[in-house]
């Protein structure tokens, strides 16, 4: 059986996160989520939840990104200024 499964490969592979993003001023804390998805042998997508029932591209990568690599690529996503995160 180990056999077997060690050559199956996975045709979609989708993660999907939610995160808060501390800032100094209202509203104090941003909620914002994404997705990563795969459809093999394509590459990984990074895709941030718009809040309407969709998401958005943000990045394409030919590797899977770790998780704070991920959450970092979401963030910037939502352009909100460095000066503003706050450091809870």
């Amino acid at each position: 059986q180990h056999r077997f499964l060690s050559y199956v490969k996975p045709a979609y592979y989708l993660r999907s996160r939610s995160y808060t993003l501390s800032l100094r001023r209202p509203p104090f804390i941003l909620p914002f989520s994404g997705a990563l998805f795969r459809a093999y042998p394509g590459p990984y997508q990074t895709l941030l939840d718009t809040g309407t029932g969709s998401y958005r591209l943000i990045e394409h990568n030919a590797k899977r990104p770790a998780l704070g690599e991920f959450k970092e690529q979401l963030r910037q996503a939502l352009k909100i200024d460095d000066t503003d995160k706050g450091k809870a």
